[in-house]
């Protein structure tokens, strides 16, 4: 691919993520939003208003047109991501695909050894990597030496409003649950900065929307780093009314550090011996659908790493490779889970 060539990208799923993906694609130079899939046809009509682009129900019927894609980006529910991925391969495209990866790591597998054997790029949204107190965190963190001690915190309000009006949303089979749909953006950040983890155990419980979602809305994970002390992953979605934070703090031999905010938007405390802490370039806010918000917005550096590493002028790190270890993660601690106490 030479370097001036324009990246051409069709987008399946046109929820809330979905039209998120639209709109950034559109206003990237060395991208292009060639087609839409979009499974509700009462929706075409606005979307092609919008976006100006052929929209289709399926890919079959995309690839009965001659309209050029380079990605196919998976912004549908959670339950169809294996399958999207699998007919994008197939239709020749790379694949850029929405968390989770897939549910369950059996899946995932099945798409990264498709793409290695049609040759294909499988890339996967990890936005949290490019916010800046992230980036800080993964090199300040070797300067504290051992690490004794991880607490992630992740406290966050879903009310029936957001589950209300959703086909997938709050089924087991179809969503999988708060770490696959909320928090696996965190997962991925302790992979960012520490590499292996290893889940130790696990505790659920569930205390609203009783006869509404069909998994636990609390829980907590304990794991060990491959090279380092203990930690803990807790996380909620029944704060009252809004979201309250998500927070990592990190104790080790030579400082300490916390991250938080409602969305790990900021440096709260730095003390790391002979360290001096610069100021850090400000964060994108977070996404912001209505009623609720999710992590920072900052799907624009996801595109602008795939259309580098397409134009092979560097690496790109949102790999396949990276999305199968979260979702390894969460399929580990959620073996502790017994899910007909949450039905």
């Amino acid at each position: 691919m030479k370097n001036k060539k324009i990246v051409k990208f069709a987008v399946i799923g046109c929820g809330r993520i979905g039209h998120r993906h639209c709109t950034i694609i559109n206003n990237m130079p060395k991208a292009k939003l060639t087609a839409i899939i979009e499974i509700d046809k009462n929706k075409h009509q606005q979307i092609n208003q919008e976006f100006g682009v052929p929209v289709f129900e399926n890919i079959v019927q995309l690839e009965e047109i001659d309209i050029k894609v380079d990605v196919l980006c998976v912004c549908t529910p959670n339950i169809d991501h294996t399958q999207n991925c699998i007919d994008g391969l197939l239709s020749g495209y790379h694949i850029l695909c929405e968390k989770p990866f897939g549910l369950g790591a059996a899946n995932c597998k099945l798409v990264m050894q498709l793409s290695k054997e049609l040759e294909k790029k499988v890339f996967c949204v990890m936005q949290n990597r490019y916010s800046p107190p992230s980036q800080f965190l993964k090199d300040t963190v070797l300067f504290l030496d051992e690490i004794y001690l991880v607490q992630v915190n992740c406290f966050w309000n879903r009310n029936e409003e957001y589950y209300k009006n959703s086909t997938w949303k709050g089924d087991l089979k179809k969503d999988g649950g708060p770490l696959y749909t909320q928090f696996s953006h965190f997962i991925d950040t302790l992979f960012y900065v520490f590499g292996d983890l290893t889940v130790k155990k696990a505790n659920f419980s569930k205390h609203t929307l009783q006869g509404i979602t069909q998994f636990e809305d609390t829980g907590k994970v304990d794991f060990k780093i491959r090279f380092g002390g203990n930690g803990t992953f807790n996380y909620t979605t029944a704060v009252y009314q809004k979201n309250l934070e998500s927070s990592i703090t990190i104790i080790g031999e030579k400082g300490t550090i916390k991250i938080g905010g409602q969305y790990m938007e900021k440096v709260l405390y730095c003390n790391i011996e002979d360290y001096e802490m610069k100021p850090l370039p400000p964060t994108n806010p977070p996404n912001n659908y209505g009623e609720y918000e999710g992590s920072a917005a900052n799907h624009v550096h996801v595109y602008e790493n795939i259309i580098e590493a397409l134009h092979k002028k560097n690496d790109f790190i949102t790999t396949a490779k990276e999305g199968l270890k979260v979702v390894q993660f969460i399929e580990a601690a959620y073996k502790f889970r017994d899910n007909s106490k949450f039905m």
